[in-house]
Protein backbone atom coordinates (compact mmCIF):
# COMPACT_ATOMS: atom_id res chain seq x y z
CA UNK A 1 0.00 0.00 0.00
CA UNK A 2 1.46 3.34 -1.02
CA UNK A 3 2.01 6.22 1.40
CA UNK A 4 -0.77 8.35 -0.05
CA UNK A 5 -3.32 5.55 0.42
CA UNK A 6 -2.15 5.04 4.02
CA UNK A 7 -2.50 8.75 4.72
CA UNK A 8 -5.98 8.76 3.16
CA UNK A 9 -7.11 5.84 5.32
CA UNK A 10 -5.74 7.45 8.50
CA UNK A 11 -7.45 10.73 7.54
CA UNK A 12 -10.78 8.95 6.94
CA UNK A 13 -10.42 7.13 10.29
CA UNK A 14 -9.68 10.36 12.15
CA UNK A 15 -12.66 12.02 10.46
CA UNK A 16 -14.97 9.24 11.68
CA UNK A 17 -13.46 9.39 15.18
CA UNK A 18 -13.97 13.15 15.30
CA UNK A 19 -17.57 12.99 14.04
CA UNK A 20 -18.64 10.11 16.36
CA UNK A 21 -16.55 10.96 19.44
CA UNK A 22 -19.22 12.89 21.36
CA UNK A 23 -21.90 10.24 20.88
CA UNK A 24 -19.84 7.19 21.92
CA UNK A 25 -19.52 5.56 25.34
CA UNK A 26 -16.11 4.07 25.84
CA UNK A 27 -16.60 1.00 28.02
CA UNK A 28 -13.33 -0.58 26.90
CA UNK A 29 -11.52 2.68 26.25
CA UNK A 30 -10.99 4.88 23.23
CA UNK A 31 -8.12 2.92 21.58
CA UNK A 32 -10.02 -0.33 20.90
CA UNK A 33 -12.85 1.74 19.42
CA UNK A 34 -10.44 3.76 17.23
CA UNK A 35 -8.61 0.59 16.12
CA UNK A 36 -11.97 -0.93 15.21
CA UNK A 37 -12.75 2.02 12.95
CA UNK A 38 -9.32 1.78 11.31
CA UNK A 39 -9.76 -1.96 10.83
CA UNK A 40 -13.13 -1.44 9.08
CA UNK A 41 -11.58 1.22 6.82
CA UNK A 42 -8.73 -1.12 5.89
CA UNK A 43 -11.08 -4.03 5.17
CA UNK A 44 -13.21 -1.77 2.98
CA UNK A 45 -10.12 -0.61 1.09
CA UNK A 46 -8.87 -4.18 0.56
CA UNK A 47 -12.33 -5.31 -0.58
CA UNK A 48 -12.50 -2.45 -3.07
CA UNK A 49 -9.00 -3.18 -4.39
CA UNK A 50 -9.76 -6.92 -4.73
CA UNK A 51 -12.98 -6.28 -6.66
CA UNK A 52 -11.21 -3.74 -8.89
CA UNK A 53 -8.51 -6.30 -9.65
CA UNK A 54 -11.12 -8.96 -10.42
CA UNK A 55 -12.86 -6.59 -12.82
CA UNK A 56 -9.59 -5.69 -14.51
CA UNK A 57 -8.69 -9.37 -14.89
CA UNK A 58 -12.14 -10.24 -16.27
CA UNK A 59 -12.02 -7.44 -18.84
CA UNK A 60 -8.31 -7.33 -19.57
CA UNK A 61 -8.72 -7.72 -23.34
CA UNK A 62 -11.33 -4.97 -23.53
CA UNK A 63 -9.16 -2.59 -21.51
CA UNK A 64 -6.20 -3.28 -23.79
CA UNK A 65 -8.34 -2.61 -26.87
CA UNK A 66 -9.45 0.71 -25.41
CA UNK A 67 -5.89 1.77 -24.66
CA UNK A 68 -4.46 0.60 -27.97
CA UNK A 69 -7.08 1.60 -30.48
CA UNK A 70 -5.51 1.61 -33.91
CA UNK A 71 -7.63 1.43 -37.01
CA UNK A 72 -6.36 -0.17 -40.16
CA UNK A 73 -5.20 2.24 -42.84
CA UNK A 74 -8.03 1.33 -45.23
CA UNK A 75 -10.69 2.28 -42.64
CA UNK A 76 -8.94 5.59 -41.97
CA UNK A 77 -8.83 6.30 -45.71
CA UNK A 78 -12.56 5.54 -46.02
CA UNK A 79 -13.33 7.91 -43.15
CA UNK A 80 -11.25 10.68 -44.71
CA UNK A 81 -13.01 10.17 -48.04
CA UNK A 82 -16.41 10.27 -46.31
CA UNK A 83 -15.49 13.51 -44.53
CA UNK A 84 -14.49 15.01 -47.88
CA UNK A 85 -17.75 13.90 -49.50
CA UNK A 86 -19.77 15.46 -46.63
CA UNK A 87 -17.77 18.70 -46.91
CA UNK A 88 -18.47 18.88 -50.64
CA UNK A 89 -22.17 18.12 -50.04
CA UNK A 90 -22.39 20.90 -47.46
CA UNK A 91 -20.74 23.21 -49.97
CA UNK A 92 -23.61 22.54 -52.38
CA UNK A 93 -26.17 23.85 -49.88
CA UNK A 94 -27.18 27.49 -49.81
CA UNK A 95 -25.56 29.72 -47.17
CA UNK A 96 -28.82 29.87 -45.16
CA UNK A 97 -29.15 26.06 -45.28
CA UNK A 98 -25.53 25.64 -44.14
CA UNK A 99 -26.11 28.15 -41.34
CA UNK A 100 -29.22 26.48 -39.95
CA UNK A 101 -27.76 22.96 -40.18
CA UNK A 102 -24.51 24.19 -38.66
CA UNK A 103 -26.40 25.51 -35.65
CA UNK A 104 -28.41 22.29 -35.38
CA UNK A 105 -25.29 20.09 -35.63
CA UNK A 106 -23.54 22.20 -32.99
CA UNK A 107 -26.28 21.26 -30.57
CA UNK A 108 -28.23 24.50 -30.36
CA UNK A 109 -31.83 23.99 -29.28
CA UNK A 110 -34.76 24.91 -31.53
CA UNK A 111 -35.47 27.95 -29.38
CA UNK A 112 -31.86 29.14 -29.59
CA UNK A 113 -31.86 28.78 -33.38
CA UNK A 114 -35.17 30.65 -33.59
CA UNK A 115 -33.82 33.54 -31.54
CA UNK A 116 -30.54 33.67 -33.44
CA UNK A 117 -32.14 33.67 -36.88
CA UNK A 118 -35.31 35.57 -35.96
CA UNK A 119 -37.64 32.81 -37.15
CA UNK A 120 -40.92 31.42 -35.91
CA UNK A 121 -40.83 27.85 -34.65
CA UNK A 122 -42.69 26.38 -37.63
CA UNK A 123 -40.49 28.23 -40.15
CA UNK A 124 -37.35 27.06 -38.38
CA UNK A 125 -38.59 23.44 -38.30
CA UNK A 126 -39.42 23.52 -42.01
CA UNK A 127 -36.00 24.98 -42.90
CA UNK A 128 -34.14 22.40 -40.84
CA UNK A 129 -36.19 19.58 -42.38
CA UNK A 130 -35.71 20.80 -45.95
CA UNK A 131 -31.98 21.41 -45.50
CA UNK A 132 -31.56 17.95 -43.95
CA UNK A 133 -33.48 16.30 -46.80
CA UNK A 134 -31.44 18.20 -49.39
CA UNK A 135 -28.17 17.18 -47.73
CA UNK A 136 -29.33 13.56 -47.55
CA UNK A 137 -30.27 13.61 -51.25
CA UNK A 138 -26.86 15.02 -52.20
CA UNK A 139 -25.06 12.41 -50.12
CA UNK A 140 -27.06 9.60 -51.71
CA UNK A 141 -26.19 10.98 -55.16
CA UNK A 142 -22.54 10.89 -54.11
CA UNK A 143 -22.88 7.20 -53.28
CA UNK A 144 -22.94 7.43 -49.49
CA UNK A 145 -25.03 4.59 -48.07
CA UNK A 146 -27.53 5.06 -45.26
CA UNK A 147 -25.26 2.91 -43.05
CA UNK A 148 -22.39 5.37 -43.50
CA UNK A 149 -24.69 8.30 -42.64
CA UNK A 150 -25.42 6.93 -39.16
Amino acid sequence: MDTQTQEDLVHETLTVIHSKYKTMTFEKGILPWAYGILERKLKGHWRKMASRQELEDAHKETIQKLHIHEEPADILCEKRELVEVVRNALGRLSPSEREILGLKFQGFSGEEIQNRLGLKRSAMDVRVYRATQKLKKILIQEGVTSYEMQ
